[in-house]
């Protein structure tokens, strides 16, 4: 039985969707062979000693992501890799969705005011503090020998969109930077969500 995951009303953003899920899945170790079809969103993926075939396509508005592990027999549901792909899948939806909410309500001159600048500056510090205490409880669990790889690598990618939000207020693209701080918070809360789980 594959692994089947629908990204609703994202097939406008479907290249960066699947230049971030190819990115990310490289990011933690996954190889990509060479014969698949990536022009059609079909990849053969392997993931220490795991393989099959990884499909990203356009369905209408939304984007179907499916994975199916070689071996007839093979559940995809019980798979490392599939749990890392669907880990990959939804954190991507959430980000590029909080991105785009936040571009339709933002106005269309691509620059906002010192006020909205200092607002964003201010959510953003106290969303790195909010990301200081999580790489907290983070270290603490790995101490007590806990997997931490989940809340890890979403911690780390809340880092990249803080320095990321951070950069596009030093060029004044406040409207852009309003969105990677949108999408910083979901990271957390994210986060935060993984480390609830690790310590039930």
């Amino acid at each position: 039985m594959p692994y089947i995951y629908y990204a609703r009303s994202l097939a406008g953003a479907y290249p960066a969707f699947l230049a971030h899920l190819v990115k990310d899945l490289t990011g933690i170790g996954a190889s990509f062979a060479e014969d698949g079809s990536p022009e059609r969103g079909s990849l053969l993926i392997s993931h220490n000693g795991e393989s099959g075939i990884l499909r990203v396509v356009r369905l209408g508005a939304d984007i179907e992501v499916t994975y199916a592990p070689e071996g007839r027999n093979t559940s995809a549901k019980k798979s490392t890799l599939c749990l890392l792909i669907d880990e990959k899948v939804g954190d991507i939806d959430a980000e590029m969705k909080a991105i785009l909410e936040e571009g339709e309500v933002l106005p269309a001159t691509g620059t906002g005011g010192p006020d909205d600048e200092d607002q964003i500056r201010q959510s953003l510090e106290e969303m790195y503090q909010e990301l200081l205490t999580v790489r907290e409880e983070i270290n603490h669990l790995r101490e007590e020998e806990r997997d931490v790889s989940r809340p890890e690598r979403r911690a780390k990618r809340a880092h990249q969109l803080y320095e990321e939000a951070v950069f596009e207020l030093e060029k004044r693209h406040t409207p852009v930077a309003r969105a990677k701080a949108r999408a910083m918070q979901i990271m957390i809360e994210k986060a935060e969500a993984s480390l609830g789980e690790i310590g039930e």
